[in-house]
């Protein structure tokens, strides 16, 4: 195994949880390492500066629409409303890392200086929400153009601009969920963000981040001790496709991240045609042989507590699945949770997200999932392992005391938001948020989706069972504060 025993695993998370409870971030100037610099309620000051040109250069060539023409950044009005919904035309299709162009950009951090950095966009809904705003999400890349070049040995980080999310501590409290579950999972940390294009903006204010740690070699020898083995990011995974004995027929679903050795890849590969093909009974005696079931089911625990379906339950990506080169097993880590409790608008309304069912949270067919579930002991130790850790850690009282303190560490930074006018990106599901505070509207989905899991548990509830919506949803304007 990569660890060498659960009770090991979950202290190295309980370490880092522990960190994440230090209270607002007090380190005078730059952290010494990394382990210093994630921490919930830590907020840093970054200042980007890029060239006039490369600013231009940034936007992308095309949206999920098809080819269209972009307003530059800086230059532009609210877009008028149309049939498509606006000039970007409906929110259907996707962006990935492909479309984004890194540029040459300096960035500041807490005042030290990293130059020839390499700066783009990111992220799908994220960015399309945020087009109209200067609240864009941003991934650095430390060493794309300066050849060893880390921060912290760490060579890249994610500036996630909290799209869809007005309460802003979305991610930062859904990570950390999943770090006490013992699950491998991202850290996170809060930025305020200025931004300077010689010529055109001066230290314009961004607004506040939350910064997450990038799933790659780095975090690997971190969790697992070792930067090896293959690591992928499925798109669009729906129901774990076999496609076949060679390898090159799996770029484009599976996205492999790291260069693998073909034992790797004939094993993963097995895992496929294992979860497709074989017999019932040799499914149950092989699965082990090829992942951490325990830890992949606390993985989908979280997830259902979360009411996260932008995720392996519902639209198949927004996850990492990382094969260890040692122990020959697979293990999944989360990604991208701006959507957590019950923010993601093809789920249904944010109340009926709330009533996620936590004995079958996935949506349609999911063969893993389906085959898994259908031996009785491992249905048990799934349900055991959610009536734990809800009444450890998921309760209202325990959630509101988290996003309190969170809100805590950021509120500062939304009030200097207010008070420069930031646009937030927002999203559909800004119906149910819009309706009072942000904080207070999630402290308030919290205590739904905390009293359904209970209900759940104790037999007073069955859930509901998820359907995902598709078509296209309007995201409305951007909000002015």
């Amino acid at each position: 195994m990569a660890w060498r025993n659960l009770s090991g695993w979950l202290s190295r998370f309980s370490i880092a949880a522990s960190v994440a409870c230090c209270g607002v971030c007090s380190i005078a100037g730059l952290p010494k390492s990394a382990d210093e610099f994630f921490g919930s309620s830590n907020v840093w000051n970054f200042h980007l500066v890029v060239s006039s040109s490369d600013w231009d250069a940034m936007m992308p060539e095309r949206l999920p629409s098809g080819p269209r023409t972009f307003p530059r950044p800086g230059e532009f009005e609210r877009p008028p409303m149309g049939a498509e919904g606006g000039r970007f035309g409906p929110p259907g299709g996707m962006l990935s890392g492909d479309d984004y162009t890194y540029v040459h950009a300096k960035v500041e951090i807490e005042g030290e200086a990293y130059s020839d950095i390499g700066l783009r966009y990111k992220g799908n809904s994220s960015f399309r929400s945020a087009i109209e705003t200067f609240k864009r999400p941003f991934k650095l890349d430390f060493n794309h153009y300066k050849d060893g070049q880390k921060f912290l040995g760490m060579s890249q980080l994610n500036l996630n601009n909290n799209s869809m999310d007005t309460s802003q501590i979305r991610e930062a409290l859904a990570y950390g969920l999943f770090r006490k579950a013992g699950v491998p999972a991202p850290r996170t940390a809060f930025a305020k963000v200025w931004l300077t294009v010689p010529g055109r903006h001066e230290r314009r204010f961004l607004g506040l981040y939350t910064v997450v740690e990038e799933v790659n070699k780095a975090f690997l020898k971190n969790c697992f001790q070792s930067a090896k083995g293959l690591l992928m990011k499925p798109t669009r995974a729906n129901n774990m496709p076999y496609l076949g004995q060679e390898w090159s027929a799996y770029d484009k679903t599976y996205e492999p991240k790291t260069d693998a050795r073909a034992s790797d890849t004939r094993k993963f590969i097995a895992f496929l045609k294992l979860i497709h093909n074989a017999e019932p009974a040799e499914f149950q005696k092989q699965i082990d042989n090829y992942m951490e079931t325990d830890e992949f089911l606390r993985f989908i625990a979280i997830n259902a507590m979360l009411a996260n379906l932008d995720s392996f339950l519902g639209t198949g990506h927004n996850f990492f699945l990382y094969l260890h080169p040692d122990s020959g097993k697979i293990f999944w880590i989360p990604w991208d949770l701006n959507h957590a409790f019950g923010g993601f608008p093809g789920g249904g309304s944010a109340e009926r997200q709330m009533r996620l069912s936590i004995k079958r949270p996935w949506a349609g067919r999911n063969i893993l999932l389906d085959r898994l579930f259908e031996d009785e002991a491992r249905r048990k130790a799934y349900e055991n392992f959610c009536k734990s850790f809800a009444s450890e850690h998921f309760t209202t009282a325990k959630l509101h005391a988290e996003i309190d303190r969170l809100y805590a560490a950021i509120k500062d930074a939304i009030e200097e938001e207010n008070r420069a006018g930031v646009r937030l990106p927002r999203g559909p599901m800004d119906r149910f948020e819009s309706r009072g505070n942000g904080v207070e509207q999630l402290k308030t989905l919290a205590a739904m989706r905390a009293e359904s899991v209970a209900a759940q548990l104790e037999g007073r509830d069955e859930g509901v069972i998820p359907e995902i919506q598709h078509g296209p949803r309007p995201f409305p304007p951007p909000q002015m504060r």
